[in-house]
């Protein structure tokens, strides 16, 4: 079948010849990618670094059994040791797969103090440089997702070996200079290079998550964003005896003013309601627009009475200063939160603005421009433990994505990423 539609050629072939070879050639490509990701997706960029290092490595000491004299007298079992530790690196990293910070740190700084070592006691001092310089590369695989701190401390221990290393057989200050400024640029420029680029992605990231959770007319939170926020919230409840004040406001005959004046002067007058709400909101709360005209404000309460004033407040605020009223529905509820379970994050605040939501309903039958506030039961809420590892820029989920899928730009959703930090 194959020889026959080479033979034809893709001009001549038929429809459904050209269609079999297009779906043999895809078939193949899913085989191959599928192959190479059982292998090879199991490691995270800087796991796959150190076996990258480990692996070319691992013949060098090796070498020496070919010519002893290459080592100093008695070195070759120093440079045993090395080897072994560096085949013991090699083997855990690919049983592992995914290495933690605290497992890259103890593995990397044996690496560092092998490559010394070995540096140490290979005889030619050329050659030993050309060692020491490979000490600049575990610094380097350490910005890639370590902690700055961590990166910091392989970096001066880096620079501190690199340097010693360099004047090995240095006879004058101008020789041990160069040494010391090549040493120091070696280790420094490749992790400067990393910090920046990670930074960068950070800041790409970040501005990425801003717009993806920001309602682009009013500025405010959307809905996203306000489920990615209010679990801090909950958390900060959940250990004081205050409660969680919630208000659903929405803009009395606002379809009458886009009618009347037009969609360009109803966004107007929208806006300035809005900085209205943000003005006369308690410090720290959280303002959301969560449909058209209907806005969220989410913050810490000492009961019913506290958010009945405070939602007052913004009711009289936004008649006052602007060209609308509002009815405003508000729930107050502790949270309690609970060790086990599933994440009922959404559930929650689901919860509590459907009972809000029913307290705007009851302003609206009373007449509009009014505040309705009710209580609630204490809600039994059981935290996202994916959020824990959150802490502003690059995630340690979005670190640990798998090697071929970042090479192949594949995006990776949140649950398979748990399920491979979880494993082993």
């Amino acid at each position: 079948m194959w020889m026959k539609l080479w033979r034809s050629g893709p001009l001549v072939a038929k429809p459904h010849q050209r269609a079999a070879l297009a779906e043999g050639g895809a078939t193949l490509e899913k085989k191959w990618m599928g192959m190479a990701r059982n292998i090879w997706g199991r490691f995270d960029a800087r796991s796959a670094s150190v076996m990258l290092c480990t692996g070319g490595a691992l013949p060098l000491p090796v070498l020496l059994l070919f010519q002893p004299s290459a080592a100093r007298p008695g070195g070759l079992i120093g440079m045993t040791v090395v080897w072994v530790f560096t085949a013991v690196t090699m083997t855990y990293t690919y049983r592992r797969g995914r290495l933690s910070d605290r497992e890259f740190s103890i593995l990397g700084f044996g690496g560092m103090v092998g490559i010394a070592v070995s540096a140490f006691l290979l005889a030619d001092p050329v050659v030993s440089r050309g060692i020491i310089a490979m000490v600049a590369a575990i610094p380097a695989i350490a910005a890639m997702a370590s902690s700055m701190r961590t990166v910091v401390l392989f970096t001066t221990s880096a620079m501190v070996l690199s340097v010693v290393g360099s004047l090995r057989n240095v006879h004058n200050w101008v020789s041990a200079t160069i040494n010391v400024g090549a040493a120091v640029t070696a280790v420094t420029v490749p992790v400067f290079m990393v910090v920046a680029l990670r930074l960068s992605l950070e800041i790409a990231l970040a501005r990425q998550e801003r717009l993806g959770e920001t309602d682009p007319l009013t500025g405010l939170l959307n809905r996203r964003g306000l489920y990615s926020r209010v679990e801090r919230l909950f958390d900060t409840l959940s250990a004081s005896p205050q409660s969680m004040g919630l208000l659903l406001i929405d803009i009395d005959h606002f379809k009458s003013v886009n009618d009347q004046l037009g969609h360009t002067a109803g966004d107007i007058v929208l806006r300035d309601a809005v900085q209205v709400l943000i003005r006369s909101a308690p410090p720290g709360a959280l303002c959301c627009r969560f449909g058209g005209e209907e806005f969220l404000i989410a913050f810490t309460v000492s009961d019913e009475s506290d958010l009945l004033a405070w939602a007052e407040h913004v009711r009289k605020m936004v008649a006052a200063e602007s060209l609308v009223t509002i009815s405003v529905g508000g729930v107050c509820a502790r949270i309690t939160r609970m060790p086990h379970g599933p994440s009922n994050t959404d559930t929650r605040i689901d919860l509590l603005m459907h009972l809000a939501d029913q307290q705007v309903y009851r302003a609206k039958r009373d007449g509009r421009d009014r505040v309705r506030i009710t209580g609630a039961e204490p809600l039994n809420w059981v935290p996202d433990r994916r959020n824990s590892d959150r802490g502003g820029g690059i995630s340690k989920m979005e670190r640990s994505v798998g090697l071929i899928d970042l090479f192949a730009k594949r995006i990776v959703p949140p649950a398979e990423v748990e399920q491979h930090r979880n494993a082993g």
